[in-house]
This record gives structure tokens, C-alpha cells and sequence, in this order.
């Protein structure tokens, strides 16, 4: 992908596997529009972002982890949007299309108000970034779509759900391969639009289990700026965010658990994912620097017992590779991703991120052999062909 994008790409979490992403509902009466979501993960350092309305940019709220990124959130025209992981499916029809610079999400919250106009703001720009994402649009007057790269799939009658696969392939009633979407559809058919029913749902289809889970959830009220914010699938504590009170406050980032009851099951898993290898990491490379960093990782692999120690993540290694590339931190990009090729030699995605660095970092002939590891080991690597095929010119 270009660095131009990348920027989304981690954003989107492009590497996270599909089974292990959001759910996003839509519901509508007329009089009460919501929109919910679980975010599913496995980061639980989780955050609140207020930014005031300013010249002529609406004021939002947005959610997501500690690396800034907005995953979520609702503007204080009652738009709102969320994130969702698929698999890979290539992008072709607004390739001839300029990239939007910047990010493009983030301006669609601050300059629009309906899916209307977000649907006229995607139009104009290439979006190949959504090779591996999806984005779900809910707007004040009832109306969603999902954008997934070539289609749009507008909302037919007064729901829509998004989870993690492209129902532009699937008709409704066809056989569809996600037991969350049935379970939230199943719900969603009958009841009255409401918070207690838009609990039930999302209750319903929560995620659990080593990997992390639903790390927040949280039900916009479209129509009068209103959220009902929910941390780590307890869906008994509840805090209510008036968005037109809290943009008054000024800009600020809170961290979302300290908003919360503590909790054990929280806890233990936070306790966890903070002593992850990729985790302590990142905090030496801050501390020590890249070399005293790999020294030291590499020092800790050969000391580690598997049976006791937490292992190497490589959605996480991947995506924290990703993050200093899109810092232009080439130095520190192409280490990480060395070290989880060498962690994973199996796995092409490695290989392919690992060739990307190089690509960035201006070091043309390892690129090309990395892509060419990556290809052999996966010769659906679409991108990867088309990467190689520039780098060769």
C-alpha cells in the first residue's frame, strides 16, 4: 500500500483478523434513531477524545487507543461512524481517483453532517485503503451506509447492521457467515428502538477470551447528541455523555477505563496485554533506543520458556511496524518487522510488511526480495504483485 494511506491503514487495523472486530447497529422509528457499537480488541488502554466545534468544523467525540487513532464517534451534527476489519478484497474502482491527504475520516466528522455528504466525499477520492476495512456512516435522520471499497450497501428498511464480511456478495436470507450479525438481526427485527434493546444486542453478540474482546461499547443518540458509553462488556455500568455539555469543556483526551468502577476481569487482562512482548517493545525503543532494543529482545527470546511467557503477537509486532512507518521512523519500521519475520518465518504477511519498509526506506533490492518471499509463499498477494511490478520499473 502507499504510505499516503498508511496512515488509514493502521487507523482501520487492517492486520486485525476478522473474527476479531467490531459490531455496529443502526436502528430507526423516526422519533428515536441509535446507533451502537461494540469494539472488539485486544488493546484495552482505551481513550476519549473531545475536539470543540472551530471556524467551520463541527465539534466531535471520538473513541479509540492509545495511539490516537479515532476508531469511532459522533459529531455534534449527529453523524457518526465506526471501523470494521474484513478480509482482503482489492479495491479497483476509483483507482484513477487522487488520494485524499490526510485523514480522510476525520474530515468527513468535522465537515459533514449527513451520510448524504459523506457519500459525496468518498466519491472523489481513491479508497484503496479499504482493501481490508469497512466503514459504517449513521447520520440524525435515520439514515446508514456501509462503505466497503467498490460498494456502497445502503440501509433497507429501519435497521442495518456491519460486522466483518462484504453483504454487497450476500442477498438477505442468503446463508450468512456471521452468527453475529444473525443473533443482532434477530433482535434488532422486532424490537422498539431503544437503549435497554440496543443493550440486549450488543450484550448479545460481546466478545471474550485471551486474545482481549470488547474492550467499550457505546450507543449514540443521533437526535439529541447523546452517548451511553460502556467499558469492557459490563453493560451494568453507564456513562452518559451529553456531547453539547462536554465539547463546552473544551479539547481534551481522557483515558476511558478511569472512568469506569475497577474491575478484576479488567484488570488481570490490562495486567496481560501490558506485559506483551510488543509492549515493552516499543517502550524500550522509546527509552533506549533501536539497537539496545532489539539487543534486548533478542536476548529475552532465547531465555524465554514458551510454556510460562507471554508470546510474540504478530497482528501486534506487525501493526506496531506499521506505526513507525507512518511516523517516517524507517529505522525502527524495518527492525520490527525484521523481528517478527524472524518470529514467523512461515507467514507471508511478514514478509510483505517487512518488503514495504524496505520500500519506504529507499532500500530497493531487499524490498524486492521480500516481496518476491512473500509472493512465492502466498501467490494471491495481489498487492504485493503490483508493488514488486513498480519496484522493477
Amino acid at each position: 500500500m502507499k504510505l499516503n494511506n498508511l496512515i488509514l491503514s493502521v487507523l482501520l487495523l487492517a492486520v486485525v483478523i476478522a473474527g476479531h472486530a467490531c459490531t455496529g447497529i443502526l436502528k430507526s422509528d423516526g422519533k428515536n434513531i441509535l446507533f451502537g457499537n461494540n469494539e472488539d480488541w485486544k488493546n484495552p488502554n482505551t481513550v476519549i477524545t473531545y475536539v470543540p466545534a472551530e471556524d467551520n468544523l463541527y465539534g466531535w467525540i471520538y473513541f479509540g487507543f492509545d495511539d490516537g487513532w479515532p476508531q469511532g464517534g459522533m459529531n455534534d451534527k449527529g453523524l457518526a461512524y465506526d471501523g470494521f476489519a474484513t478480509a482482503s478484497k482489492p479495491v479497483k474502482n476509483s483507482l484513477d481517483k487522487e488520494f485524499f491527504q490526510g485523514n480522510i475520516i476525520e474530515y468527513a466528522m468535522r465537515t459533514c453532517a449527513t451520510v448524504e455528504e459523506v457519500e459525496q466525499l468518498a466519491s472523489k477520492y481513491n479508497l484503496a485503503f479499504l482493501e481490508r476495512a469497512m466503514l459504517m456512516f449513521a447520520d440524525a435522520n435515520g439514515n446508514s451506509i456501509i462503505i466497503e471499497g467498490d460498494e456502497i450497501v445502503k440501509k433497507k428498511g429501519d435497521y442495518q447492521i456491519c460486522t466483518n464480511f462484504y453483504q454487497s456478495e450476500y442477498q438477505y436470507g442468503d446463508n450468512i457467515p456471521c452468527s453475529r450479525y444473525k443473533i443482532a438481526d434477530k433482535i434488532l427485527k422486532d424490537c422498539d428502538v431503544n437503549v435497554d434493546n440496543f443493550i440486549k444486542v450488543l450484550a448479545a453478540v460481546h466478545q471474550e477470551g485471551d486474545w482481549g474482546g470488547t474492550q467499550y461499547s457505546n450507543i449514540c443518540d443521533l437526535k439529541n447528541g447523546l452517548i451511553y458509553l460502556y467499558h469492557y462488556h459490563n453493560y451494568e455500568d453507564v456513562l452518559l455523555i451529553d456531547l453539547k455539555k462536554e465539547l463546552a469543556k473544551g479539547k481534551r483526551t481522557e483515558k476511558l477505563p478511569e472512568l469506569f468502577p475497577q474491575k478484576y476481569a479488567f484488570e488481570t487482562h490490562l495486567n496481560k496485554y501490558n506485559s506483551s512482548p510488543h509492549i515493552a517493545l516499543e517502550k524500550n525503543i522509546g527509552e533506549h533506543g533501536i539497537e539496545s532494543a532489539v539487543r534486548d529482545f533478542n536476548t529475552w527470546k532465547k531465555a524465554r520458556v514458551k510454556k510460562y511467557d507471554v508470546d510474540v503477537n504478530e497482528e501486534a509486532m506487525n501493526l506496531l511496524g506499521y506505526k513507525y512507518l507512518a511516523d517516517g521512523k524507517f529505522k525502527e519500521a524495518v527492525e520490527v518487522l525484521k523481528l517478527n519475520v524472524e518470529e514467523f518465518p512461515e507467514s507471508w504477511n511478514c514478509y510483505d510488511s517487512l518488503a514495504e519498509a524496505y520500500m519506504e526506506s529507499g532500500e530497493k533490492e531487499l524490498a524486492i526480495r521480500n516481496y518476491e518471499k512473500s509472493i512465492e509463499m502466498n501467490p494471491n498477494n495481489e498487492n504485493g504483485k503490483k508493488m514488486l511490478q513498480e519496484l522493477k520499473k
